[in-house]
């Protein structure tokens, strides 16, 4: 998937959120999400749409929370993290080489601190999974900054 946006250029000071550790298991890439300020924390339904705009399949994930079956039922209100760890699971989910792959995903925010949050996915390849990170990382931050500053 071909995202426009990127953050690069966009902002002279910290980007929205940020990756400040990542580490590959055997199973899954876990990563440390640090969230620049309160404005970037959740999403809301004007950052969901123009993230729908380029990837319309977001809302049909299937998502382990408390309102539904699937990411449509709490994407709207939500961690900025959760909707980064979905983006990942997309860009993977379009460039795998089994088409029956199914990859999961955990977002949990910090106990110690507000603003960090836990993210980890599966993953098929690592450097794919990667790859998705960095450029769903770019492509969130560029949305962020167009819409909150």
């Amino acid at each position: 998937m071909s995202w426009s946006r990127s953050s690069e250029g966009v902002c002279s000071g910290e980007l929205p959120l940020r990756a400040l550790r990542v580490r590959v298991r055997p199973d899954r890439v876990e990563v440390e999400i640090v969230v620049a300020a309160e404005r970037y924390a959740q999403t809301d339904s004007k950052l969901i749409a123009e993230c729908l705009g380029h990837v319309p399949t977001l809302g049909q994930h299937a998502c382990r929370n408390s309102v539904g079956p699937v990411f449509a039922s709490v994407m709207r209100n939500t961690s900025t993290p959760h909707l980064l760890e979905h983006l990942v699971i997309d860009v993977q989910t379009r460039a795998a080489k089994d088409p029956n792959r199914v990859f999961t995903g955990t977002t949990q925010w910090s106990a110690g601190d507000g603003l960090i949050a836990h993210v980890a996915f599966s993953y098929e390849d690592d450097l794919v999974a990667l790859d998705a990170l960095n450029r769903s990382l770019s492509f969130l931050n560029g949305v962020l900054i167009d819409q909150r500053g």
